[in-house]
């Protein structure tokens, strides 16, 4: 009879595992934190109790039968907080290394099932760990790291995971996310072959370009890359000298979600700045949403200027610029014409179809200066009993659409009216304004947009709401004697004349009829 220990085991490193396992499996952004030792062997002995246990009650007969033990006598006693097994000690075809117990491989491997089912925080670093103990460790704790982020960074790594996936059936299928990933300056000419070479991944639904400069791909990429169609696609710090190559890749991956993350035009690029690309008919069949983000207005508005997104199931356009004090764009940059009739392409492509302009679809681009929101929905139920439509099913759908601006308190007022007028072609039938009350103090800014809302181009403006934007609990509205609906008529008398003025005062905070003494909730 012999007696064994369990050690420490996520100390151990076998330095014969392939090269590039950390290579293949981590992922720059990854920042789980390894456990500490005495975590990591309470949890793994807490394991191994329960799967020796479930052993010995069941006489398991593959162990028993490979490894010559009676697992009917197999016992588990506890002694001064370490893990002791008392069984026979045959001779094993494979000897544990550091000291381990010489347990069955199955253990060993129940004991990765059950690391692989811990809290997600902890399971990447937990299985990575198990994975450089030992060559009979590798194959289960890839197995299960094959479901989280596969991070390709070399050709290198991308033989390592070539070679992987073709050694069992099993595994491609479990492959759910890629990222494909470079550095400036780095070898990218693996980076086209990655489709061809990997086996087919049924399911992969998630792929990220990181880095990838698409002026130095061949031109099979495009081709290539279809063999990678997934329902999510990434763009993180892409570089192109034309709009056509994004779209190329966009059309071969035919994603539903798009996001497009500090997209750079290469350096020394120039582009036609009158040249606008169109993405019209099917040439993105699925694609349902777009997200873009960007730390710096140039680079943002470069993209949309010159690349006009729609699709036949395109409903969502996102943008999100947020750019800090140094790299903050003048007003004159701000407000350029064709930044803003841009997004007015997307709203309403120039090749839509009559059934498009009765298509839900939503534009928003967020800014440090301010917000703006283009909505298109439809309103009224057709034929139901009742409406006034009723009987009328052939009738076309009621379409409403709307422009909102949400200003922050230290948003400039000169900003407004100049926006609203670039986007004027869109024909809204509503306008919404959240703006701080500190802004009803211009009287110049209120007079000018008066005039503007009342051209004749917004003859289908039905109505202007007017709502606070309350961005701290301190603010008040201007005058506790005077009611804000007073102020704002007055301050938009052409608007309130041809009666599509909507104001509340309460929402104001009024001071006059009681507003001001009411708890706002502003959750």
């Amino acid at each position: 009879m012999g007696i064994m220990t369990i050690a420490h085991c996520n100390q151990f490193i076998f330095h014969d595992v392939v090269a590039d396992d950390e290579d293949l499996l981590l992922t720059e952004e990854d920042d789980a934190t390894p456990l500490s030792t005495s975590l990591m062997h309470e949890r793994i002995m807490d394991i191994i109790k329960n799967c020796i246990t479930v052993i010995s009650n069941n006489n398991h007969p593959v162990i028993g039968q490979c490894y010559g033990v009676d697992t009917g006598h197999t016992t588990l006693h506890p002694s001064n907080g370490e893990l002791t097994l008392r069984m026979e000690e045959p001779e094993t075809p494979w000897a544990p290394p550091y000291g381990l117990p010489r347990l069955p491989v199955e253990v060993w491997e129940r004991v990765i099932d059950h690391l692989a089912d811990d809290a997600p925080s902890r399971i990447r670093s937990s299985l990575i760990a198990c994975s450089l103990v030992c060559r009979f460790w590798v194959s289960r704790s890839r197995y299960h790291l094959c479901t989280h982020d596969i991070n390709l960074r070399s050709n290198q790594s991308l033989l390592s995971f070539e070679q992987y996936l073709k050694s069992s059936r099993e595994l491609p299928p479990r492959i759910f996310r890629l990222i494909i990933s470079t550095k400036p300056g780095d070898d990218q000419s693996w980076v086209s072959s990655a489709p061809i070479r990997l086996p087919k991944l049924p399911n992969l639904n998630h792929l990220v370009l990181d880095c990838i400069d698409l002026s130095l791909q061949n031109v099979h990429f495009w081709r290539n890359f279809t063999l990678f169609a997934c329902q999510y696609l990434e763009l993180i710090g892409v570089r192109y000298s034309r709009h056509l190559t994004l779209s190329r890749v966009v059309s071969s991956i035919q994603p539903k979600q798009l996001r497009l993350e500090d997209l750079k035009l290469v350096e020394g690029t120039i582009l036609n700045p009158g040249q606008r690309l169109s993405s019209c008919g099917d040439k993105f069949k699925w694609l349902e949403l777009v997200h873009a983000v960007s730390e710096d207005w140039e680079d943002a508005t470069t993209l949309f200027q010159g690349w006009t997104m729609s699709g036949p199931a395109l409903h969502k356009i996102q943008i999100s610029v947020h750019w800090g004090p140094a790299s903050a764009p003048t007003e004159g940059s701000f407000l350029k014409e064709d930044v803003w009739r841009s997004l007015a392409h997307m709203f309403q492509p120039t090749c839509r179809t009559r059934d498009a302009d009765i298509t839900p679809m939503s534009v928003s681009i967020q800014t440090t200066f301010f917000s703006v929101n283009l909505d298109r929905d439809l309103h009224g139920d057709i034929g139901s009993p009742g409406s006034d439509r009723a009987g009328l099913e052939d009738a076309p759908p009621i379409v409403r659409q709307v422009l909102e601006l949400t200003c922050e308190e230290e948003s400039s007022s000169s900003l407004i009216q100049p926006v609203i007028i670039n986007l004027a072609s869109c024909r809204f039938d509503a306008i919404v304004l959240k703006v701080a009350p500190k802004l009803w103090a211009s009287s110049a800014l209120w007079k000018t947009l008066d005039d503007e809302l009342s051209r004749p181009r917004y003859a289908t403006l039905a109505c202007i709401d007017l709502i606070p934007n309350w961005t701290s609990w301190s603010m008040e509205w201007l005058d506790s004697d005077q009611c804000p609906n007073d102020v704002q008529f007055n301050a938009l008398p052409k608007c309130a004349s041809r009666g599509i003025l909507r104001t509340d005062c309460e929402e104001w905070g009024c001071g006059v009829h009681g507003g001001a003494d009411m708890n706002w909730d502003f959750s």
